[in-house]
């Protein structure tokens, strides 16, 4: 696929704020916080699971469109700012 001048200039700016350090911390954050890896499906609740998808679809575009390194993300999943856990005891139902 060719990409445009504008789209290669788009994608370079993300590139730049997401591959430095602090981007890919803001990424793992990004990724912990809205349930990348949690199902979004709550039971009896269409509303709730309509709503954890959206937020998990935006980080997952976000990740296809940098052509993340899952693995070098994986690492950072862990505890990118330390024992912090932004999302708090529970995500399942909003």
């Amino acid at each position: 696929m060719r990409l445009s001048e504008k789209e290669k200039r788009r994608l370079a700016d993300y590139r730049t704020v997401f591959q430095s350090v602090h981007g890919e911390r803001v990424l793992a954050d990004l990724c912990q916080r809205h349930g990348i890896f949690d199902p979004c499906h709550v039971p009896g609740d269409a509303y709730s699971t309509a709503y954890n998808d959206g937020r998990r679809s935006v980080v997952v575009d976000l990740l296809r469109y940098l052509n993340t390194d899952l693995e070098r993300l994986t690492n950072l999943l862990d505890s990118p700012y330390g024992d912090y856990d932004p999302r708090g005891d529970s995500v399942a139902a909003i």
